[in-house]
């Protein structure tokens, strides 16, 4: 089943986010773990798109679903992302209308969007139905999937709106996910994610896309958060950073040896 219809089905799927080890060879390992998809996270760390290239060319091999999680909503290089074969982005901190707009014009061809083409074709070479360039558009048209990224009361704010007023333009998101460092900041309880306070504002969105039917995810670092919102019917499950965990599995070597 593809990356965008296990989203479409709300089916819960499993990944975890590379920001500094950009080896490609750490694909493998994370296909061993069963992981269905891993975000590349240029908001805070860097990748060239050669690198990204090569980070995709084994995720296909790996059947990996690859996102990336560009510099900002607004980066010119979206679609540049894109064009390499991943199988979408997660755009952050989204607290605006345009953004989302910039978004669907950038990410998606006509008559959804306005991107222009340049993709790799290397991946539709061995598929007949490929050889016409219209099949490849209106495959990543169906198939590239975007995620926003909700990290500030603006952004929950913002979402309400639309789901009151213009649930059209959410029909063309795939899921939203909170990115709960950035939310706890703005809401003025840094890290604190046991407070009511926390819970109210992301239940706002969580509801949101159970109205729409939406897939849902908090990108967390701890296993009894993950419980609790998963026991709630959050679907997206966004564990840590591959270099976190590293680190932790480290560290917990040292202790025990």
């Amino acid at each position: 089943m593809s990356f965008k219809n296990k989203l479409k089905n709300k089916n819960i799927i499993k990944g975890t986010m590379l920001r500094n080890i950009l080896n490609p060879l750490i694909i493998s390992f994370i296909a061993e773990s069963k992981l269905d998809f891993v975000v590349i996270d240029l908001e805070h760390g860097s990748c060239s798109l050669n690198e990204l290239q090569n980070l995709v060319l084994i995720s296909k091999n790996y059947n990996i679903s690859l996102i990336v999680r560009p510099e900002s909503s607004n980066s010119e290089n979206i679609a540049k992302y894109l064009d390499t074969g991943i199988n979408g982005i997660l755009a952050p901190n989204i607290e605006s209308f345009k953004q989302i707009e910039f978004l669907i014009r950038t990410s998606k061809y006509k008559p959804i969007g306005n991107r222009s083409y340049g993709i790799s074709i290397e991946f539709f070479k061995f598929d007949k139905k490929f050889e016409n360039k219209q099949n490849i558009i209106n495959y990543l048209n169906e198939n590239q999937v975007i995620i926003l990224q909700i990290e500030s009361k603006k952004g929950i704010e913002l979402i309400s709106e639309l789901f009151s007023q213009k649930k059209d333009i959410l029909n063309l998101i795939d899921g939203i996910i909170i990115g709960p460092a950035d939310l706890s900041l703005d809401l003025e309880i840094f890290e604190d994610y046991e407070n009511p306070e926390f819970d109210e504002y992301a239940l706002k969105i969580f509801e949101i896309c159970k109205n729409l039917n939406k897939s849902f995810g908090i990108h967390f670092s701890d296993f009894k958060l993950i419980k609790k919102w998963k026991e709630k019917g959050m679907n997206i499950i966004l564990y840590n950073t591959i270099d976190r965990i590293l680190e932790n599995s480290l560290k917990d070597i040292y202790k025990n040896i």
